[in-house]
């Protein structure tokens, strides 16, 4: 969590309180939007833009390892998708998933929960509006 006021503070306890990982999934879609428009970007070191979302891509890859290593460190329950996504199994290979593959899981998996999150209130609330 961080404060609206300027600059931001960590672990604000005002009333604003927004969602640093909704900010940064927002920003983290647009940087990988602005990368498939342009497979250039990356090379646009001048443009403040382009290292603002290199910074979302950085911060978010290392949120994504935090989260992964909490989970390697306190195994969830074999019962949760966590669960199974760390016993999984490369058919290609025999092997467990390495690391960058089960960041890259958990990545998918938490945006995924949010866009279908939020799909499935607005839909309800539209569906409750209607009749």
């Amino acid at each position: 969590m961080y404060c609206c006021n300027s600059p931001p503070v960590p672990y604000c306890t005002c009333t604003c309180r927004k969602s640093m990982y909704i900010d940064l999934f927002s920003k983290l879609l647009e940087e990988v939007h602005q990368n498939i428009a342009n497979p250039l970007r990356k090379f646009m070191i001048w443009s403040a833009d382009a290292k603002q979302g290199k910074e979302a891509l950085k911060t978010h890859d290392k949120l994504m390892g935090d989260k992964l290593e909490a989970m390697l460190a306190n195994p969830p329950p074999d019962y949760t998708i966590t669960g199974h996504l760390l016993k999984v199994v490369d058919p290609a290979t025999g092997k467990r998933l390495v690391r960058d593959q089960l960041k890259a899981e958990i990545a998918i998996m938490m945006g995924a929960g949010f866009e279908t999150t939020s799909h499935a209130i607005s839909w309800t609330l539209a569906a409750l509006a209607a009749h």
